[in-house]
């Protein structure tokens, strides 16, 4: 047999896992080997377009839009992955407990998802980062904290699923406690699924980063943010567009990435086995 026939296929878990040390690594270590500093100010080589001393253009006020794009990409970022993680605590926690117990606690706590759930979440999040004016931690607590009701569900459903695999039967019948069954059997068997709410998580925090700070209530100036970036760019959107184009394109192409990264993960999910 020769090697192109014989060799594995590359784990889709493993790709995922790689972007995912790629898109950290860009976050960084980029901003480190930047042109200039982020804030630096050039009032002679205000709004020039890409060249080779700025590669991206500068803005309004001649700041380096490349320079700006990655120092903005580590608090973007920090945004997303910190949402998520307590987006992942908090409905990885109710997902367990309603799916685990049942009974009138699984009834209570998926009617408060329900209620939640109906909740517009921009507007809300927009009030409450208004009146709060959060710094960056703070508006990823936010923005996790308005975000676990879709997690807990799928959760919850997974829980249901595996609670009556007959690994999970024999693991009962050992006299095993439930804190045991829940560590070492039933969470690690939901573990793909909690890592495909986790990156879409991650997508989701950063793209409501973005809409909060381009409404003016997220990231404040002068900490670089991409949202924030394109909330500045409104006032030069047709004579320097690039201010503009810059951050919108590092959204989108974060956010596929991320997103493409769920889609693998979905996909390649194996099926449940006794941990």
């Amino acid at each position: 047999m020769s090697d192109s026939t014989s060799r594995a296929p590359a784990s889709p878990a493993r790709t995922a896992a790689l972007m995912a040390l790629g898109i950290a690594a860009v976050a960084l270590l980029l901003p480190a080997v930047a042109p200039h500093a982020p804030d630096a100010i050039d009032l002679v080589a205000r709004r020039v377009g890409p060249s080779m001393s700025h590669w991206f253009g500068t803005d309004d006020i001649g700041r380096d839009v490349l320079s700006r794009v990655l120092h903005g990409a580590r608090l973007s970022l920090f945004v997303g992955l910190a949402s998520a993680v307590v987006t992942l605590l908090l409905g990885v926690g109710v997902g367990v407990a309603a799916g685990w117990r049942g009974g009138w606690l699984d009834l209570l706590l998926m009617r408060a998802t329900d209620a939640l759930l109906s909740m517009p979440r921009l507007p809300l999040l927009m009030v409450a980062a208004a009146i709060l004016e959060p710094g960056a931690a703070a508006l990823a607590v936010l923005v996790g904290a308005t975000g676990w009701m879709e997690t807990a569900r799928v959760v919850r459903a997974e829980v249901l699923s595996l609670r009556e695999r007959s690994f999970i039967e024999a693991v009962r019948a050992s006299g095993a406690a439930e804190w045991r069954i829940l560590a070492r059997h039933l969470v690690p068997n939901a573990a793909p699924t909690i890592a495909v709410a986790a990156t879409l998580a991650v997508g989701r925090g950063i793209l409501l980063e973005s809409a909060l700070s381009f409404f003016g209530v997220g990231v404040r100036p002068p900490a670089p943010s991409w949202g924030n970036m394109l909330y500045q760019a409104q006032q030069s959107m047709t004579t320097a567009p690039w201010v503009a184009l810059c951050p919108g394109l590092c959204i989108f192409a974060t956010v596929f990435v991320i997103n493409a990264m769920g889609v693998r993960l979905a996909r390649s999910g194996p099926e449940a086995r006794p941990a």
